[in-house]
């Protein structure tokens, strides 16, 4: 059964419900980022992950409240995966969060695979130089209520395209293998070259870009990038994968959700 538009929708999400396309399940936009979140919140658990063509898929159910502790937990994980997306190094974050480096080597990893991501360079260029406080662009959604139960599919697009930059191919190629997470050893095999090279060049488009990380890189090249559409349509292969976790439930389409601020 498809579930009602919450009602404390905020104006400018209403109005986008109003305005969106009829087969979309007007719900959804109203709270895309508390679903996305919903994993580090502890409000959703993640059930199942999976990818198709350019997205990733994710299918979510609700869950009780979170407790003291677990909300507690959740507040240092969204700082940290927060900063992370603004491309902030592990050590500013620790001095900021007052905790170790490991612990957010930690809950980065923690943080990353809750959220759907597979890597720090996917936050960053998802985020495209925004905290957490915004759905990715293009993010789809769809929500139903079956058995008692809240079922969610989230549908991330992980696929990009690197428009024309101001910069001659050989720093082209080095945004390209960074964007995509690519090592300096992947980067160097790929262009045929040495390590040192690569490193150079690195160094050459830190420069121009006036950064001085791989992730301040990322962060910066994102503005000569463009996400690659996903399909309103679930693919069939993962409508089947999640209807046998989800009591046979049929995710069809998904709700693109403005990517607008809280």
């Amino acid at each position: 059964m498809e579930m009602e538009a919450d009602t404390a929708c905020a104006p400018e999400n209403r109005a986008f419900l109003a305005s969106s396309t009829p087969n979309w399940p007007k719900q959804t936009a109203c709270n895309a980022l508390d679903l996305w979140l919903g994993p580090l919140l502890g409000s959703w658990s993640l059930l199942d992950v999976a990818a198709s063509g350019y997205g990733r898929y994710l299918l979510l159910r609700n869950t009780s409240s979170a407790s003291p502790a677990r909300q507690s937990s959740s507040a240092r994980l969204i700082r940290t995966l927060s900063s992370a997306a603004i491309a902030t190094s592990n050590k500013v974050i620790a001095l900021e969060l007052g905790v170790s480096n490991a612990t957010v080597s930690e809950d980065l990893a923690k943080g990353l695979a809750a959220l759907g991501l597979e890597s720090r360079i996917e936050l960053i260029r998802l985020m495209r130089g925004d905290a957490l406080t915004r759905v990715p662009f293009g993010f789809r959604v769809r929500v139903e209520e079956a058995q008692g139960a809240r079922w969610a599919v989230l549908a991330i697009p992980v696929g990009f395209e690197l428009l024309g930059t101001p910069f001659a191919p050989g720093p082209n190629a080095i945004l390209r293998g960074l964007l995509e997470g690519k090592t300096t050893e992947a980067i160097a095999a790929l262009r045929g070259t040495s390590l040192a090279t690569i490193f150079n060049q690195i160094a050459h488009v830190s420069n121009l870009l006036q950064v001085s990380s791989r992730y301040e890189i990322v962060r910066a090249a994102t503005l000569w990038t463009r996400v690659l559409p996903l399909p309103e349509q679930l693919p069939p292969t993962i409508q089947e994968r999640f209807a046998k976790r989800a009591v046979g439930l049929i995710f069809e389409r998904l709700a693109e959700c403005t990517p607008e601020k809280r």
